[in-house]
C-alpha cells in the first residue's frame, strides 16, 4: 500500500467515525413517535409492520448502531460503513414516513368522521326503530322491497331504497 492509499483509508475512516457519531447523536435525541404507533395500527402486512416498528424505534436503532460500532472497532470498516449507510437511509425514510403531517391529519379525519357518524346516527336513530317496526308489520304479506316502498309512501323513512338498506343492515 502506498502513501496515497494510506491517506485514502485514513480519510474514509475519519469520515466513517464522524458520520457514525452524527447518526448516534441524532438517534439519542429522538423520542418514540406516537404517529409511528398510529401508522403501525394501519399497516396490515406483518413484515412491513415489523420493519417500520424496528426502524422507527430509537432503542432498536441504537442497538444496531452499537453493532456497527463493534464491526468498525474490529477493523471491518467496509462492512460497518455499508451497514451504517443502509441504516441511515432506512431510518431517515421511516422517520419521514411516520412523521408526515398528513398521517396525523388522516387520523384526525377518521376520528372526526366517526364522531360525525355517531351524531348522524343519534339524529336518525329514533326513525330507525319506527321504520323497522313498520316493515316488520308489513313483511308477512309483502316482500322486503314492497314493505320498504309502503313505509316510504306512509312517510316513514327516507325512501324505499333507504328503508330496504336499513332493513338489510339490521336483519343480518
Amino acid at each position: 500500500m502506498n502513501d496515497d492509499d494510506e491517506e485514502l483509508v485514513a480519510a474514509v475512516k475519519r469520515d466513517f467515525w464522524s458520520r457514525l457519531e452524527a447518526v448516534e447523536q441524532r438517534v439519542s435525541a429522538a423520542q418514540e413517535s406516537v404517529v409511528a404507533k398510529l401508522f403501525l395500527e394501519k399497516v396490515t402486512d406483518v413484515a412491513v409492520s415489523d420493519w417500520v416498528a424496528e426502524r422507527s424505534s430509537p432503542a432498536a436503532v441504537k442497538c444496531e448502531l452499537r453493532q456497527i460500532r463493534r464491526f468498525a472497532e474490529l477493523g471491518k470498516i467496509a462492512m460497518a460503513w455499508g451497514r451504517l449507510r443502509r441504516l441511515e437511509d432506512e431510518v431517515l425514510y421511516v422517520w419521514s414516513l411516520v412523521s408526515w403531517k398528513t398521517l396525523g391529519r388522516g387520523v384526525l379525519q377518521v376520528k372526526a368522521g366517526q364522531v360525525g357518524g355517531a351524531m348522524r346516527k343519534g339524529q336518525l336513530g329514533e326513525n330507525t326503530a319506527a321504520v323497522l317496526e313498520r316493515m316488520a308489520e308489513l313483511i308477512p304479506g309483502q316482500t322486503v322491497s314492497g314493505a320498504a316502498a309502503i313505509a316510504a309512501k306512509e312517510g316513514i323513512g327516507t325512501s324505499q331504497a333507504a328503508n330496504k338498506k336499513l332493513w338489510d343492515r339490521h336483519k343480518k
